[in-house]
């Protein structure tokens, strides 16, 4: 069984940051005719999650299928630790014009829901060790939304993504650049550019 989004002519670009529910007659007027086969969506992820990720490992037995797939928007370098050591992963923001390539992963049917709570536990809490222990109100650092994610074979799907939290304030200086047309989250390169002292420190909000 497929997550597959089905796309008439004339299909205009989509803007994220909008959850589609059966009430909401606004955005399947915005769309046009648009179907999704069934309601749940895959994922598409862009940094540790992807093969050869830090995080790859702790969600592949879940998964039935990957893809290749490309999104619009922009891509950071993130400064995080784990185990007080520190790591590089991506932030993405939506509000890009860029190609941005990663995965979109299709979750095993009885996995689903159990999935999407290891993911939202992860990214809602993916902040430095010990941080949230000094807040007094848990930010959540990636907040799950809905993307339009194209394959390599232009077939277009709507899928969850992790888009970064627009309040925490990301240096400038951590995009990541644009190589062969696309923007790509390369975590070897990523491990130069922390010894280098090339990636900044975001600042959480306090």
């Amino acid at each position: 069984m497929g997550w597959l989004l089905t796309v008439f002519p004339a299909f205009p670009k989509y803007e994220g940051h909008h959850i589609m529910t059966d009430s909401d007659t606004s955005l399947h007027t915005k769309v046009g005719f648009m179907r999704i086969y069934p309601s749940n969506l895959p994922i598409f992820v862009y940094g540790t999650l992807k093969k050869g990720g830090l995080y790859h490992s702790d969600v592949v037995g879940q998964i039935e299928d990957s893809k290749d797939g490309i999104v619009r928007g922009e891509l950071y370098y993130k400064i995080f630790r784990k185990n007080c050591i520190p790591e590089v992963t991506a932030a993405f923001d939506p509000q890009g014009g860029k190609n941005i390539a990663g995965t979109l992963l299709f979750p095993r049917e009885n996995q689903y829901y159990s999935l999407l709570a290891k993911l939202d536990e992860l990214e809602f809490n993916f902040d430095m060790d010990g941080q949230r222990l000094q807040r007094k109100d848990r930010l959540r650092v990636y907040l799950r939304d809905i993307t339009l994610c194209t394959t390599e074979h232009g077939v277009s799907y709507l899928a969850w993504c992790y888009v970064y939290h627009p309040i925490i304030s990301i240096p400038r200086s951590n995009i990541i650049k644009k190589e062969n047309g696309t923007v790509t989250f390369n975590p070897e390169l990523a491990r130069r550019l922390l010894e280098s002292g090339e990636i900044k420190e975001d600042r959480m909000p306090s």
